[in-house]
């Protein structure tokens, strides 16, 4: 995206302006509102439009998901709005590369009101101001912030202004953590040379670093200073401001971007103490000078392998009393290898022929001439290279300030890195509760070594992290699984192991997708899914229990326990119980007759608990009452054996209400049976004696 403009852009979702889940580079472009009335010589249409902030629930101005790397150079995203992220949104396994740009004015109304993220974002020379969060949750950044897993590395960076605006009280939030009151180590990384004007270092800057705590910055308000975007310009005494920046030449030349977000030169000297030195932030001041210098330098700080690209050095006479006679130019590369001059052509003379060095003769250069030099400029192997660039008069010329005829400018080639990456096959079904072990390998297969290479995975909300190692780098984990793999040459390996616990019943996906710095000629290897199907298990043991006899005309109970052995909870327990059709249905408690059978339920059976529930039954007729009944549940029984039961009771007449004797072989004996059986024998006898 390069040279655009999003405004006035509205989604009821994420990314107001932009929604991005593939690698993207942004440059000189606009997102969100401008501060001027009409910016670009645009109409009064456009002008209004470009009054409108971009909207979204989350990345008022981008939304940024997947697993890639998005780089923003010389842009601004200024005046966007959303619940998280008014500027930038970004999630996990995003890795955004910001340089060069400004991040002002945005609102988030919960956190973030610039930048919201659980991934990494690298600030490099970066102005992050007037940024506002409308909230009244504990912790979090109105200027940046981070959740999960999120982290924020800068340097040269200015953070100004950024103000939490909720509840009773307004607080100064250049950084912040969601719901914690100060970041934990690892979440802002300062690397040195940056600028925060808290009292409470939220940013956690260091003195070691040469950042600046506690310190205003003295920037000017938003406006269009030149270039294709608007900044905020430093305050300097020597373009008449009450006070300096101290910001202007404080920042880390030798890391300093080759031009500012306006495409003018970097370092240059902004002070006027003779030395050249990098601008804190993206606003490089410039002091007009009266000698030949070089102006500017306008080259891509990084470039894709094989293509041409294009430098524009910009020379100027400024001496305010003679002009410059024979005035030589001269590129040089650095390297013997690797880079090489294609072209060279001055807006004026001539060049030699190119290779790692070209001369070019610029004739004379009267008061206040400007001269162009366009070279072009192709790396063929992937590395950093050095241009330098060299200006001066014919030989005897003073020059005034000759530290100002020279400048080094860095390009760094990419090449392609083909990131592969491949899983071992899981097992289709776990146990819940199983760790499952993922082993990958991430392979570079391209034409490159691989800087930066990862591997990221994310896994669903049933599964738990366990453990993660990596035969090259380290892993880390919150959230998802990030390991750091760093370089990978070319046909290089790395395999990563990482345990997963299944914790909830159910198919459980873990993605994970292989990256790194250079250029992918191939995305279709670098992710990879795995399935598995975790059971849930619950053995569930039925038994009942009841008299074995009763007589006609009695009721009767039959209590029916069921228990879950586990290892699971039982959910949506059923016991169902078949009524004899011998009998009659007379009540249960917590169950329900449907049609003939007993259904009872339970939602929840722990496991190691048991239910039991009571039926009673009618008889009317005699004759054999078997009650059946068995269990199911939504998990898994390893043992079905045991679900199921039986209860037989024997159902028999009562006894007859007439004389005669009655048979009952379970009646209780008689006592005074044998002593009756003795006398009468004993009367027998005697009068058989009389008759005698």
């Amino acid at each position: 995206v390069l040279d655009s403009v999003f405004s006035g852009n509205f989604s009821a979702a994420n990314g107001g302006a932009l929604y991005l889940d593939s690698p993207t580079t942004i440059e000189r472009t606009l997102i969100g509102t401008s501060a001027s009335d009409v910016p670009y010589d645009t109409g009064a249409i456009v002008a209004a439009l470009l009054a409108q902030p971009n909207q979204a629930e989350n990345g008022g101005g981008i939304f940024d998901t997947g697993s890639h790397t998005t780089h923003i150079r010389a842009s601004a995203i200024n005046g966007n709005q959303a619940i998280g992220g008014g500027g930038i949104a970004a999630r996990a396994l995003i890795v955004i590369n910001i340089t060069n740009s400004t991040i002002s004015g945005n609102i988030g109304t919960d956190v973030g009101g610039g930048i919201t993220t659980n991934g990494t974002v690298n600030l490099r020379n970066v102005t992050v101001t007037d940024n506002i969060a409308t909230t009244d949750a504990p912790g979090g950044g109105a200027g940046l912030n981070a959740f999960g897993s999120g982290s924020f590395v800068f340097y040269n960076t200015v953070l100004s202004n950024n103000v939490v605006q909720g509840g009773e009280l307004s607080r100064e939030a250049n950084c912040g953590c969601t719901g914690v009151a100060s970041c934990p180590p690892g979440r802002m990384v300062s690397t040195g040379y940056n600028l925060s004007d808290e009292e409470v270092d939220s940013c956690s800057l260091s003195l070691a670093l040469n950042d600046q705590p506690a310190t205003d910055p003295l920037l000017k308000p938003l406006t269009n200073n030149g270039g294709a975007t608007e900044t905020h310009a430093l305050q300097s005494q020597l373009l008449g401001d009450l006070a300096t920046s101290p910001a202007i030449d404080s920042g880390d030349t030798i890391r300093c971007p080759n031009n500012d977000q306006r495409g003018s030169l970097r370092p240059d000297d902004g002070n006027g103490n003779g030395n050249y030195e990098c601008d804190i932030g993206a606003f490089e001041l410039f002091i007009p000078r009266a000698d030949l210098h070089i102006n500017n330098v306008a080259a891509p700080d990084v470039v894709d392998k094989g293509a041409q690209f294009t430098v524009v050095v910009e020379v100027h006479n400024d001496d305010a009393n003679s002009a410059a006679p024979g005035v030589q130019y001269t590129a040089t590369l650095d390297a013997l290898a690797g880079m090489s001059i294609v072209s060279a052509t001055p807006s004026t003379g001539s060049c030699g022929v190119p290779a790692q060095s070209v001369a070019c003769t610029l004739d004379d250069m009267a008061i206040g001439a400007i001269e162009t030099i366009t070279l072009t400029l192709l790396g063929d192997v992937q590395g950093t290279y050095a241009l330098e660039s060299l200006i001066q008069a014919e030989a005897g010329v003073v020059d005034p300030v000759p530290g100002n005829n020279t400048v080094l400018t860095n390009i760094a080639v990419v090449g392609s890195s083909d990131m592969a990456v491949s899983v071992e096959p899981i097992p289709a079904e776990v146990d819940q509760g199983d760790v499952v072990t993922l082993i990958y390998t991430v392979t570079n297969n391209g034409l490159d070594d691989a800087t930066a290479a990862r591997l990221g995975m994310v896994f669903p909300a049933g599964a738990s992290f366990v453990s993660a190692s990596s035969t090259v780098g380290s892993c880390a984990t919150n959230g998802v699984v990030l390991c750091t793999i760093g370089s990978l040459a070319v046909g290089a390996s790395a395999t990563i192991e990482i345990g997963m616990s299944a914790d909830q019943a159910g198919s459980l996906q873990f993605i994970a997708t292989a990256a790194a710095d250079q250029d992918d000629p191939d995305g279709t290897n670098n992710s990879v899914s795995s399935t598995v199907l975790a059971i849930a298990n619950a053995d569930l043991r039925i038994s009942g229990t009841g008299p074995s006899r009763v007589q006609v005309n009695q009721q009767f109970s039959v209590t029916v326990t069921v228990n879950n052995d586990g290892p699971q909870d039982a959910n949506n327990v059923l016991v169902s119980v078949a009524v004899p059709t011998i009998v009659g249905f007379v009540s249960a408690d917590n169950c329900a007759l449907n049609g003939a059978t007993l259904e009872c339920a339970v939602a929840v059976l722990a496991a190691g608990e048991g239910a039991s529930f009571t039926a009673r039954f009618s008889t009317s007729r005699s004759g054999s009452a078997t009650v059946q009944g068995s269990v199911v549940a939504d998990e898994n029984d390893p043992d079905t054996a045991n679900n199921s039961m039986s209860v037989s009771v024997l159902i028999t007449d009562p006894p007859s209400s007439g004389g005669g004797c009655v048979y009952n072989p379970d009646g209780p004996a008689d006592p005074t049976l044998p002593a009756m059986l003795l006398f009468a024998l004993l009367m027998l006898a005697s009068r058989r004696r009389a008759k005698a």
